[in-house]
């Protein structure tokens, strides 16, 4: 197979980065730009698939993602040919580019703070192999009130079997430990997308080990309201409980065994449109919980 980098002068792909830094939530989703500068038509990734719905490929083509392990975060997602029979590649007109949004952040909830490397394998029909460039990228924490560790999340379920029909119904315990009382605040809408503070993310993991991205959202961004109706102060060594409902996962509706986990996450700033943060300080209480907290892991069958 012949092997060409993104400096090609003939065809080039060429990854471009929002930012350097995102904090823990933020939405990472650099843009592709495929440059065709021959005279005839191009046709690229006949096993590469990547959506704010589906996340797949099959070598030669690759996706590459690595955490600050080392680790090549992508393999979960490594299908066969045959996953990509229905599929439409990427098509170039001679002279001509085009653009790509990889919306990282839909299919990975990057957690653990460090460096990260992206970039991209294409190929053609006639084997030739297309290297983007690399795009590194640092993950931080988010910026925290109190110690997080003084705070517990548990979460469960009423029972662990739901048909693909049913509402998976969940119980979100607040548990404070700090020294002084905590004001937690209760989902807006749009709090499961990450549009608003507070955030209540799931990550749901199926038996492959790729996380699911969440049904797309449509409609106008909702408007947060923030009063005594939305919030709850809960005592040192006391516990709020909240009731949630898991959001729509579309890749969840298959049999099989799923893990879930809950993300809680208010922010200093406001959050905007896809989970932008933005410039705007939030001007809490001194009592609000500013920070993440993550929950344990909740196994779900699908029958």
């Amino acid at each position: 197979m012949n092997s060409t980098s993104s400096g090609s002068n003939q065809v080039q792909l060429i990854l471009h980065k929002e930012r350097a830094v995102y904090s823990i939530g933020e939405p990472v989703r650099p843009k592709l730009q495929i440059l065709n500068n021959t005279t005839q038509q191009i046709v690229l990734g006949h096993g590469f698939r990547f959506d704010w719905e589906d996340l797949a490929f099959a070598e030669p083509d690759f996706v590459h993602l690595v955490g600050p392990g080392g680790a090549e975060l992508t393999l979960p997602y490594r299908r066969d040919q045959s996953y990509f029979d229905s599929n439409n590649p990427i098509s170039v007109e001679a002279g001509k580019e085009e653009w790509l949004y990889l919306p990282i952040y839909a299919h990975f909830h990057l957690r653990e703070p460090g460096k990260y490397s992206f970039w991209l394998d294409l190929s053609d029909p006639m084997g030739s192999l297309y290297h983007s460039n690399r795009i590194n990228f640092k993950l931080v924490n988010v910026e925290a009130s109190v110690v997080p560790e003084s705070i517990e999340l548990t979460i469960e379920s009423g029972k662990s079997t739901y048909t693909a029909k049913e509402h998976v119904d969940i119980e979100a315990n607040f548990t404070n430990r700090h020294d002084k009382r905590l004001t937690f605040l209760k989902p807006q809408a749009d709090s499961f997308y990450g549009w608003v503070n507070p955030v209540y993310q799931f990550t749901v993991i199926d038996s492959a080990g790729r996380t699911l991205p969440l049904a797309l959202r449509s409609g106008t961004m909702a408007i947060p309201n923030y009063d005594e109706t939305t919030q709850i102060t809960v005592a040192t060594g006391s516990s709020y409980v909240q009731q949630l409902q898991l959001p729509t996962f579309p890749r969840m509706q298959q049999p099989g065994d799923y893990r879930l986990r809950l993300t809680y996450l208010v922010r200093r700033e406001a959050i905007g449109k896809a989970g932008v943060v933005l410039d705007e300080q939030m001007n809490w209480n001194k009592e609000v919980f500013i920070g993440r907290i993550e929950s344990n892991e909740l196994k779900i069958t699908i029958k």
